[in-house]
């Protein structure tokens, strides 16, 4: 998979789970969201696990508030 690709299934994912539009330009965080809760949080990390049949660190989840830093690390896990 190519990182346009990812690009593009991390912003259709975003957009679903927040119920808005997010494009891959769009740099969505969780301080730029009141939308993106605890909650929301944990249905965003299970649906990209799903999606990019990866797997999270758990230390490290807490710290993926970015649509930037999602992609980071998606893209070391896809390697």
């Amino acid at each position: 998979m190519n990182k346009n690709e990812v690009s593009e299934k991390l912003a259709n994912i975003l957009s679903t789970v927040f119920e808005k539009t997010i494009s891959v330009r769009d740099n969505f965080s969780m301080e730029s969201s009141d939308d993106w809760t605890s909650l929301k949080h944990i249905e965003l990390i299970v649906m990209l696990e799903e999606e990019f049949e990866i797997s999270f660190e758990p230390e490290i989840i807490s710290e993926l508030t970015s649509q930037q830093k999602l992609f980071e690390y998606i893209e070391r896990q896809l390697g």
